[in-house]
């Protein structure tokens, strides 16, 4: 049997003015979070055969969905969502996945 040889890394020092403490990343999370201004979102679609671009013609009459297409590979369609608000979002998407012909979605969420 071949003997392994592990080498360990390590990694450089930091400086101590590099170092943030838990309350200062709390404050600037809070920050970072309610600065937002907007919430989007994509929702990844799989239809049934053949319906890709009849489900884009309907997620684009629903009120927040500000583009939708087609798409290749593992999904078929991919629309992109816009709100206010995170709570504004959830409707929207819950109008997205009861449009006929859609089988499943995956939503991202984005700043």
């Amino acid at each position: 049997m071949d003997k392994i040889e592990h080498s360990l890394v390590r990694q450089p020092k930091r400086d101590e003015k590099d170092l943030r403490t838990k309350t200062e990343l709390e404050h600037i999370t809070k920050i970072q979070v309610s600065d937002l201004a907007q919430v989007i979102a994509y929702v990844l679609v799989v239809t049934e055969v053949g319906k890709e671009h009849e489900v884009v013609q309907k997620l684009l009459q629903i009120k927040g969905v500000t583009e939708a297409r087609v798409v290749y590979g593992e999904f078929d369609v991919i629309a992109r969502l816009e709100a206010d608000a995170l709570k504004a979002i959830d409707p929207v998407v819950s109008t997205v996945r009861r449009i006929t012909n859609v089988i499943r979605t995956v939503t991202l969420i984005s700043g």
